[in-house]
């Protein structure tokens, strides 16, 4: 199951990085985050966890200022 769960992750963050649009590489990064803070916890390997349970929160706080917030698409780039 760790090793499954390692491996959707893997295919989740090289995935998003096959996105042309910021709005969706940050939501797909943001489900690769999940899946690898899952991974972590798992597995008890606390730095997996922290970090990409911060990078996680960084895609949050974009995707808050640009999306939600202003509620209309910006291209930052």
């Amino acid at each position: 199951m760790i090793e499954v769960m390692g491996w959707l992750g893997t295919a989740a963050v090289l995935a998003s990085f096959l996105m042309k649009d910021m709005l969706n590489l940050r939501l797909m990064n943001l489900v690769a985050c999940m899946i690898w803070v899952f991974y972590g916890a798992l597995g008890k390997d606390y730095p997996v966890i922290v970090t990409n349970a911060a990078i996680a929160a960084i895609h949050i706080f974009w995707l808050y200022k640009n999306y939600i917030h202003n509620k209309e698409y910006k291209n930052y780039e």
